[in-house]
Parts: C-alpha cells; structure tokens; sequence
C-alpha cells in the first residue's frame, strides 16, 4: 500500500513540526481542531459603494450577477405585487411559464439569502462551503475610507472604488498588512456608484465643490509622481475589474479560509490565556466571532482546551501544513468477512459496475479473492475501496498444518491491509465469526458498518425481522450499531441506497479522524521518537 499522503505534504508537515514539543494526546486534538475547521465560515465584507452598487458587487463575486432580483426583501416583492394590475399579473404568468427553468433556478438563490441579528444581508456563496458575503451599507462617499474596524470583523474586504479614489483606502491596507489580511479594491462601474450624499438642497454647491477639488488633489499628486518617477505598486491593492473579481475570487477563497482559521486559533488562544478581568473588548477577537454566529460558545470552549498544549496554538504554520494535507489524505475502505460473503459482489455495487464489467471485481462460486485487491472510488477521488479476503478460506491449504502457528489466528490476517474504515459482511444474518471480526475491529478503535448480505434469500417480509434480532443480540453485547439488509445483485432493493446515503455523509467524518491519526503516527515516528533518541546519545 503506498503512503497515505504524498512526499511534498509529508514534507511540509514534517518541516512545520520540525521544533514542536512532544504532545500527550496529539491525535485527540488534531482531530478536534479538524472538526471546528469543518464549521469554520470565512467572512467576506462587500463595501465602499452605494447600497444598490454594494448588492450588485456581492452577485457578480458570486456568479450571480444575471439574477438582479436575489437580494430583494420578501416584503419588497409583496409591494410590488400588490402594485400591479391584472394585466400585468397576466403577462408575467406567462412569462413564468416560457421560462420556468430561470424561476426555478432564482428561488433557489433566493435561499441563500438571509438578514444577520445586526440587519446586515447576508449572501452564501454558491460554489464553495462556508463562505458568507456580508453586504455593509454603510458610508460609501468617495473621499471616505473603508468601514473602522472591519479588519477585526470580517476576514476579507472588497472595497468598491476607482483610480482616482483608491488612495482613500491607504490606512485600512495598512491595518490589513499588519493582521496578514488580504484587500480587494474594485474598479466601479458608474462615479455615481461611490456617491452617498445626494447633490440638491442648500449643499449642493458645496457638495460639488468638495467633489472638484478632490479631483484636483488626485490629479497633482498623478503629476508630481509622474515628474518624479516614482510608480505606485498596484499589487497586492490593484484595481480589480468587475468581469474578474469573480474568478479571482473563486481561485484564493479556500487558501484564505485556511489562513483565516489558523489566524483565529492563533489571536483566540493569545485573547483566552489573559484573564477576563484584563483582557481589552475593544480588540476582541471573541466577541466579533460570537456576535456574527463564526463560532459558539461551545466551541471556544474547545479551544480553550487546546491552550495547555501550544504546539497547535502558537503556530499556525504547523496547523496550516495540517489542513493544506487534508485535501490530499487517502481514505481507505475496507470490505470484509467471511470467506463467500459477498464482499466482491458488494464492491461492485458501490462501483456501479456488474459481474464481468470491466474494473469490475472477480465473482465466483468459489473463493475469488485471494488477495487485497484496490478499487478507486468513482464518487470519491481519494477514497479506495478495498475488497479483502474472506476469513476462514481452505483453498490455499496443501494440508492441515500447512500454516504456521503465528499465522493461524484469522483475525491477524482478515484486516491486513489496516483500514481506516470497515465494511463487515455478514451472509444472510449475524454469525460468531463476524461478532469476533467486529470485536477485534472496535478493540482499535475504527468505526464499522454492519450489513446483512445476500438479505434476498429471506423472505422480504422477514428481513426487518433478522435485522432487529442482530441488533438486539449487538446491542446485548455492548454494540450500538444499525444493521443494514442489502442485496448486492439488486441494490435498488433494501437498504443499499441507505448504506451508500450514510456512508457518503460521512467520508468527510471518517477523513478528518484518518489526517489526525495518521499525522500523529507520522509526528511520533519522524520527530518525537528521533529527538528522544538524540537525547539519549547525548
């Protein structure tokens, strides 16, 4: 079997580790910081424009900018209608059915859309899992900066502005800089898109005048950076035109919100080893995350059990070489049980293949599989289903004491490859064989799935009589485990849809506990177990 992770990832995890102190329970907080990441929603705030600039803004970096009615409150809608006449009502059932493909498609964006406690709409983004757009309606004149503080609210800005305005974004570019924090400033597509205040009433001169000679201001600094020589850099705070700040988007999102957690760990651990009574509110890092729902209360109790341990708190190089590996660990599934169980037949079910298709599993009357054999699943790129030999097979003998005294135990032998997940086929109902499998799975820890195969040679009618008995006889023995019925030559039968359903659910659950058992193993192996043989030659 090769590695569970590729050179490069094992290199960068092992370099990030490098200095870090042996761990008690490693593996334990790997995975619960890997489960609070799962949940973790990067915050990205569209501002510097109009309110109706600000929504247009928010649907093109969402790919959304053909549905000009997403953001429309439901009480807005409810006027509208109410406005218009029979006529109108008329056509536009007519124009709904000519494209109710288009409608169907806008009701789903609309369900994206929702309003926060402090008012604030709130859109998520449709190609990647938590990512919440923040719409801020707040001062959007041109000659005033990004929102206060926005740095300590949100994650990442997209500031609405034009070349001749982009200046005015200076000091919240610094401020970004120094938290490590990215900022996007977009090219406007009207002037009157960045203007707040209205030019009528007695003002108007005076708004006009403002206006003039902030040109003037812009124009003489142009000239004398020209007469000078000097440029400006235009990267990382370039202007980004409306046409690309969608795919850019879609490109750094989730390297940002890998960042992004890792900084929060970081800033919550510094902010939880103060005590209450001297910590500064003002520059919480808490109290923001709690107020727009990024994290419970719960889970900053988590994280406060992390704090004995600063391997993973203090660095967030190490944590972030963690998560950048995830994408990139292999799940292995296991299939397993008793010699003529089913378990290739099983296989090829969940590949969506048939007995002699091609990349299908061997079948037979007699034993087929002799030895581990890999199938890549389809639905999955990382995850490897392994069809393993049964236990109890006699075909290989030559004579009664052909095997070795180490090799007669079948349990040594039945789970090697080791898996990270099992799938334990028991024929037509639950047998010593199969309770003695499942013993010696669950003595280590790793989840498994218990299916009833070949479930077609009962009569249907008994089938959730069979399952509640091997529950009940699981149950008796310390095992709280639903039992599933399948019939591998007809998966549309029983409870195959069931078990695929729930196992697909749960491939993200079964990963994260795999990344930190494995990085755990590999740490203790590579870095703990070397330093404290270098301290005994010493």
């Amino acid at each position: 079997m090769q590695g569970k992770l590729s050179e490069e990832h094992i290199k960068h995890v092992l370099g990030a580790w490098r200095t870090a102190p042996q761990v008690a329970g490693l593996q334990d907080q790997l995975l619960a910081v890997l489960e609070l990441y799962e949940h973790f929603p990067l915050d990205v705030a569209i501002t510097g424009g109009t309110p109706e600039a600000n929504a247009r803004l928010a649907r093109v970096v969402c790919g959304l900018q053909n549905e000009e009615d997403c953001l429309i409150d439901e009480e807005e809608e409810e006027e509208d209608d109410e406005e218009e006449d029979e006529s109108d009502e008329a056509e536009e059932e007519l124009d709904q059915r000519e494209m109710s493909d288009v409608d169907t498609e806008r009701k789903e964006v609309s369900k994206n859309v929702w309003r926060a406690e402090n008012g604030l709409p709130v859109l998520s983004y449709p190609y990647i899992p938590n990512v919440r757009i923040w719409i801020l309606n707040g001062p959007s004149a041109p000659y005033s900066a990004s929102p206060p503080n926005a740095g300590s609210l949100y994650d990442l800005l997209v500031v609405l502005t034009s070349e001749l305005h982009q200046e005015d974004h200076m000091a919240s570019l610094m401020e970004l800089r120094e938290r490590d924090q990215p900022l996007y400033l977009v090219r406007a597509e009207e002037a009157t898109d960045l203007v707040s205040e209205e030019l009528k009433g007695p003002c108007k001169t005076c708004a006009w005048e403002r206006m003039r000679e902030r040109k003037l201001e812009m124009q003489r600094r142009r000239k004398e950076r020209e007469a000078t020589g000097t440029q400006v850099s235009q990267e990382p705070n370039r202007l980004v035109g409306m046409t690309e700040i969608g795919e850019l988007l879609l490109s750094v999102l989730p390297d940002m919100r890998k960042q992004a957690f890792c900084q929060f760990i970081l800033d919550a651990s510094k902010e939880l080893r103060v005590p209450k009574i001297l910590r500064n509110n003002a520059k919480s890092t808490i109290l923001p995350a709690l107020d727009t729902g990024k994290v419970k209360k719960e889970e900053i109790e988590q994280i406060s059990a992390f704090l004995p341990s600063k391997a993973l708190t203090n660095h967030p190089a190490r944590l972030l070489s963690i998560l950048n590996a995830m994408e990139d660990i292999r799940l292995d599934v296991g299939v397993l049980g008793t010699t003529g169980c089913g378990s290739s037949s099983f296989i090829n079910a969940l590949l969506g293949l048939k007995s002699g298709d091609e990349g299908a599993a061997p079948t037979g009357v007699t034993e087929t599989t002799l030895e581990p054999v890999a199938y890549q699943y389809p639905q999955f790129p990382n995850v490897v289903l392994w069809d393993l030999p049964g236990m109890g097979r006699v075909g290989g003998f030559n004579s009664p004491f052909h095997l070795k005294p180490s090799e007669a135990d079948p349990l040594t032998t039945a789970l090697r490859p080791s898996c990270d997940v099992y799938v334990l086929l028991c024929p037509v109902r639950l047998s010593m064989d199969c309770v003695s499998l499942l013993h010696h799975i669950s003595a280590t820890g790793t989840q498994c799935y218990l299916v009833l195969s070949k479930a077609d040679q009962v009569d249907e009618e008994r089938v959730s009589e069979v399952k509640r008995w091997s529950e009940e006889v699981l149950s008796k023995l310390g095992y709280q485990l639903m039992v599933y019925a399948v019939c591998a030559l007809q998966p549309e039968r029983m409870d195959f849809c069931k078990l695929t359903e729930t196992l697909h659910l749960s491939i993200s659950c079964h990963k994260r506990k795999a990344m930190a058992q494995h990085v755990a193993q590999l740490l203790e192996k590579e870095i703990f177990n070397k330093k404290t043989e270098l301290c005994k030659t010493m």
